[in-house]
């Protein structure tokens, strides 16, 4: 039910536990990442085909693998040719675009993972935004996809938990 379980009777080294306390057992994320097809899921985000690249890392997810792991193995699987995402960074660069304080906006909570077009809306949304704000930090790459920094990345998610407007 997705809440953090203290219950000593785990066996702590079967599992890793993600964000929200889930656990993911190891045996079951090592046949996830086995199935998945980088040289094809690589080929996918180079194409700009973002919505057959997120069906292929969630043809077969791992119990608590959910939206936003789903996206950011995009990120590790093209050889970062695709942004990692997270709802601070999605909040702090919308709020530069606006001149408001992250705190100040809202994006509601993530889809369910299997509603990929809500999941892919998402995830453009994000990327566009970045282009906005950040038109000379944003490589197209060659070869498709899109790459930013790890340093905007990290900076965009401190910012987004921000509670005052950034001043330049």
């Amino acid at each position: 039910d997705g809440k953090i379980v203290t219950d000593d009777s785990f066996d702590k080294d079967s599992f890793y536990t993600n964000g929200y306390g889930g656990h993911i057992l190891k045996n079951e994320f090592s046949k996830y990442c086995e199935a998945l097809n980088k040289a094809d899921i690589k080929s996918l985000v180079e194409k700009g085909d973002w919505t057959g690249a997120y069906n292929a890392v969630n043809a077969k997810p791992a119990t608590n693998i959910g939206v936003v792991y789903n996206i950011n193995t995009l990120f590790f699987l093209s050889g970062g040719k695709a942004p990692i995402y997270d709802a601070f960074a999605h909040k702090a660069v919308k709020a530069l675009l606006l001149e408001i304080s992250p705190s100040e906006v809202y994006l509601g909570g993530n889809p369910n993972k299997n509603e990929v077009d809500k999941v892919i809306a998402i995830y453009m949304e994000y990327m566009i935004l970045l282009k906005m704000v950040f038109p000379n930090e944003i490589n197209k790459n060659e070869n498709g996809g899109m790459f930013i920094s790890r340093e905007l990345d990290r900076a965009l998610w401190v910012y987004g938990h921000a509670t005052k407007k950034y001043k330049p």
